[in-house]
């Protein structure tokens, strides 16, 4: 059984699959909005949380199938995601919850809600200009780790309290806190790894409106590519 915000596939099956679903389709949807529609549509990861939730609803083997299909396209996107800069770990969670449709063992949501908190850490050093492979970025002791399973502790909460209608709207209420986690100091005179887009914006744009640290875009302005700012 659960301890603290940490989940384990035994309950995650106490979840039926089609709430098993919602509860990691609303993590992952969380994760991809703060990144660019660069990384969410042109690798189709947008695509494959779609397919999640379309299969939750309906169950039909129909949605299996294309959920099968599309994870292999993913997998093999990987070498070039990575040439752009683009970790496994973006992949990763969006193919777990696409396994977890045929599996539906439980493992693949709570492996999605582990890479999804390896994304959450790439959100917050980008934020502060340090890319979580920099061997000074913290590992256990970065409070930042505790927000994601915190964040999915609390729609898996809410999942088993209320058995929600399987539809986005139904956790739509359900938000990820985006503010940054300050890294020591230390940490960041040591940093030698920068994000993969230095020198460009790293974050979703619309994150950084709702902070009032950007103005909304110009109609018609063009998004930078990589990690940027979500328009």
């Amino acid at each position: 059984m659960a301890r603290g915000v940490y989940l384990d596939w035994s309950d995650a099956l106490l979840l039926p699959l089609p709430l098993r679903l919602a509860w990691g389709g609303t993590v992952a949807d969380r994760i991809l909005e703060l990144f660019s529609p660069r990384l969410r549509e042109h690798y189709h990861l947008r695509e494959g949380i779609d397919l999640v939730w379309q299969s939750a609803a309906t169950g039909s083997d129909e949605d299996k199938a294309r959920c099968r299909r599309l994870n292999t396209r993913l997998s093999r996107q990987l070498k070039k995601a990575e040439k752009e800069g683009y970790g496994d770990e973006f992949f990763n969670m969006v193919m777990e919850l696409l396994g977890e449709v045929s599996h539906a063992g439980g493992a693949g949501c709570t492996n999605a809600v582990d890479y999804a908190s390896m994304c959450y850490l790439c959100y917050q050093g980008f934020r502060q200009g340090i890319d979580p492979a920099d061997p000074s970025f913290p590992d256990d002791s970065y409070e930042a780790d505790q927000v994601l399973y915190q964040f999915a502790r609390t729609v898996y909460d809410f999942a088993l309290a209320n058995n929600p209608a399987i539809d986005r709207a139904a956790f739509a209420h359900l938000r990820l806190d985006t503010s940054v986690v300050p890294l020591p100091r230390s940490v960041l005179r040591k940093a030698k790894v920068t994000p993969a887009g230095a020198g460009k914006s790293v974050l979703s744009s619309d994150v950084l409106v709702r902070e009032g640290k950007l103005s909304p875009a110009a109609p018609g302005a063009v998004e930078t590519p990589r990690y940027s700012i979500n328009a």
